[in-house]
């Protein structure tokens, strides 16, 4: 049984929605799939003819026949196992490697896809999860299309081949010792639906497992600050036992498929040999007849358990498959609208006309409606959850409006190619996220960056002086996430990469947030002078930030309750006066805590 995406989770479905989603991967070896297969059909008529030569020599025996004749059955025993194995050989390497390619090829797609989803797939998605589905099930899926597929092949053609060898002997015994071969299948399609069910349990416990150890690793500043190392390991350990539990009922259940395999083919040897011997002293069959057929009931024991193997296989790619399917049936919310084409070269004017959103039923923004002229700078200022971060998300279409339109140079942002968007706009999010990689080419990312953008990049986002601090300057890896960078560091590290663009709309998400105020105003002025003639969305808490902008709104509970520049704000007397008589009063009196000589805090 397979699994196809359902509303309610995963839904069970026929073996058709196995094969239909990878067969297009399929037919695209179809060739080296072909001669694989072919070679493999070659390989299992030689393997049949070795029981028969047996026969033909050991009737030879007992008819007292030359020697030489003796010496011609060995040579052509040696010989068939000889095209057998140099036969399988050629299979392993033409199907196993189209069904390595097929992997590459589906976790290429897999991964590609993911990308193209939207921010609600993350959010509701574990990344560890991902991670185990673009890995371990891909892996498992491949399996079956390698090493089972070849199994299934040499297992139906040796059943098909030394079933009509052995009526062709003995047409009465033949097919009384195939009597249990269909009890077999019975057995596995049955146990097998269980089987599958645990599988995929394993799967998803796993995802579990991994997005553990993700999560820990990616935090170990945390768990170490918090002295938290104890109870992660306990909790690890909860984790490792629930894995290692589904995984021991899985493979109780598995492998209680080998012994009723073994007692169903004991039953076919034991009807062969009592009623074979009967054959015999009657004259029906000859010895060497009898040890033929005995030859081939034991040849067949060994098709019907990879038979068992391969079925236990496909029930476990069944189960990934599922949970790849899962994520291949999730359609990207933000997609081009059909028949969308470039747009003329972005200038980089905004506009929200009357722009309402929210997240599922809670409404974030109401009615907004801002103009940004092309080249100059807007600021965004107001409390915490006031819905300023959703508001530049809708720019980049991060998310789409509910109601109303955001457009860039008079174009609704729905209607240029969102690569072209997303060309056009340089993007400094709140949390700074930093590669593991060096810190150059953590700033080079993006885009193709030449020498002088870099280091003007670099300059501007006051990282300069930090360079000698770092063991190999631009060089040096900054770690998983940035761990060896400060957040300040990282924050700067992340305008700097923005910066580095050449793109005509520059967003930036409160950017200064981890870095002092003498470090903001010298960041700031390098950016004002570097920013001449683009459009800015600059979003911060401290006025002294924001203050030199164009205009600047002030938003809360997702709402335009101010707009001006700074001079005309703080006149009004309103909530940005307020804030920004507050934060000069808490300036002042960091000022005043600080010995004029530098000595350090007074007493």
């Amino acid at each position: 049984m397979s699994y196809t995406a359902g509303s309610q989770g995963i839904v069970k479905g026929s073996p058709v929605v196995f094969v239909s989603r990878l067969l297009p991967y399929v037919l695209r070896y179809r060739f080296r799939m072909s001669v694989g297969l072919l070679a493999l059909a070659v390989a299992s008529a030689a393997s049949i003819t070795a029981p028969y030569i047996l026969g033909l020599a050991v009737d030879a025996i007992r008819r007292h026949r030359p020697w030489h004749e003796l010496v011609l059955f060995a040579g052509l025993t040696v010989g068939v196992q000889a095209i057998d194995s140099a036969l399988r050989f050629v299979t392993r390497h033409w199907v196993s490697g189209s069904s390595r390619r097929i992997e590459y090829d589906l976790r290429a797609d897999v991964y590609a896809h993911i990308q193209s989803l939207d921010q609600k797939f993350f959010h509701d998605n574990q990344t560890g999860d991902l991670m185990a589905r673009v890995s371990n099930d891909i892996t498992t899926v491949r399996e079956i299309l390698g090493p089972g597929l070849m199994d299934l092949f040499r297992s139906l053609l040796l059943f098909v081949y030394g079933l009509a060898v052995m009526v062709w002997i003995d047409w009465k015994l033949g097919l009384v010792a195939a009597i249990p071969l269909p009890v077999i299948t019975l057995v596995f399609v049955w146990v097998g639906q269980v089987v599958e069910k645990r599988y995929h349990a394993v799967q998803t416990q796993f995802g579990n497992l991994t997005t553990f150890v993700q999560e820990n690793f990616s935090g170990a500043r945390v768990v170490k600050a918090y002295v938290q190392e104890d109870n992660e390991a306990r909790a690890f350990e909860k984790q490792a036992l629930e894995f290692e539990r589904m995984n021991v009922a899985w493979a109780r259940l598995s492998m209680a498929l080998w012994p009723m395999l073994a007692v169903l083919i004991g039953l076919s040897t034991v009807i062969v040999i009592w009623m074979g011997a009967h054959e015999v002293a009657s004259g029906a069959i000859t010895l060497g007849e009898f040890v033929q057929f005995n030859s081939y009931v034991v040849l067949l024991s060994a098709p019907m358990v990879n038979l068992g193997w391969t079925l236990n296989m496909y029930q476990q790619a069944a189960a990934s498959m599922a949970r790849v399917e899962e994520v291949l049936a999730r359609k990207p919310a933000i997609v081009d609208a059909p028949g969308v084409r470039e747009v003329a070269p972005i200038r980089g004017s905004i506009a929200f006309e009357r722009v309402s959103f929210g997240y599922f039923s809670r409404p974030v923004l109401h009615d907004i409606s801002i103009d940004v002229p092309a080249g100059t700078t807007l600021a965004i200022v107001g409390p915490t959850g006031s819905g300023k971060t959703t508001l530049v998300n809708l720019i980049a279409r991060v998310y789409d409006v509910r109601e109303g339109r955001v457009a860039i140079d008079g174009h609704d942002v729905r209607d240029i190619p969102l690569a072209q968007l997303h060309d056009a706009i340089a993007f400094v999010p709140q949390e700074s996220f930093l590669f593991s990689a060096t810190l150059e080419e953590n700033v080079a990312w993006g885009g193709d960056v030449d020498r002088e953008h870099l280091d003007q990049a670099v300059r501007l986002a006051q990282l300069t002086d930090d360079l000698p601090q770092l063991a190999d300057g631009m060089r040096t890896m900054v770690g998983e996430r940035g761990v060896s960078l400060s957040g300040g560091q990282k924050q700067r590290a992340s305008i700097a990469r923005a910066l580095a663009r050449t793109a005509p709309i520059l967003v930036l998400d409160d950017a200064l947030s981890h870095v002092d105020a003498y470090t903001e105003e010298r960041i700031l002025t390098g950016v004002r002078d570097f920013i001449a003639g683009r459009t800015a969305v600059i979003i911060a808490h401290r006025v002294s930030a924001v203050k030199w902008a164009d205009q600047i709104i002030v938003l809360d509970d997702g709402r335009i309750v101010e707009r001006g520049t700074h001079d005309e704000l703080v006149a009004r007397g309103g909530a940005y006066a307020t804030l920004d008589r507050r934060q000069r009063l808490e300036q002042e009196l960091v000022e005043d805590d600080v010995d004029p000589d530098g000595a350090g805090a007074r007493p």
